[in-house]
């Protein structure tokens, strides 16, 4: 049976450390940082994002979890006054990857958020991850506009 399961004190290391290397990564592919600038700036967005760990007002991170084994993370906040769930961090571990776990925990989230009055839910897709991008028009998501970047370089 899958779950999302609420990440506990003792994982929240362990998922710190997936977390900032896999934005990293999306930082330096996507916005052309070097490593160590990626890497310093996704260990900052964590921090910030998480000032009081896993006890973060309007912000829960899961484990998504298929017979008491983790396949991946969820992370989400709540903004809009309470009324909008941003997903700021989804990841299937990549053995687990194309066996519909993505779709099923989207579903299982999104009743959870709906028992919790919240009715929309917003995110962003790097632009090298097609199959995310598949997976939540798939869902009903669209597409409401286009996040762009420009480096400027001093002359």
């Amino acid at each position: 049976m899958m779950i999302l399961r609420e990440l506990t004190a003792s994982e929240l290391h362990a998922y710190k450390h997936f977390f900032v290397g896999e934005y990293a990564e999306d930082l330096a592919t996507n916005y052309g940082y070097t490593q160590d600038k990626a890497l310093s700036l996704a260990q900052l967005s964590f921090e910030q994002a998480l000032p009081d760990g896993i006890n973060t007002a309007e912000n829960k991170i899961y484990c998504i979890e298929n017979d008491h084994q983790r396949v991946g993370y969820l992370w989400y906040s709540v903004n809009d006054g309470g009324t909008c769930a941003f997903i700021k961090d989804f990841c299937v571990l990549p053995e687990f990857q194309q066996l519909g776990y993505g779709k099923r925990s989207l579903q299982i989230l999104e009743q959870i958020l709906v028992r919790q009055g919240i009715f929309e839910i917003k995110l962003r897709v790097a632009a090298d991850n097609p199959r995310a991008k598949k997976l939540y028009e798939q869902l009903a998501f669209v597409i409401t506009g286009y996040n762009m970047a420009k480096t400027l370089k001093s002359e």
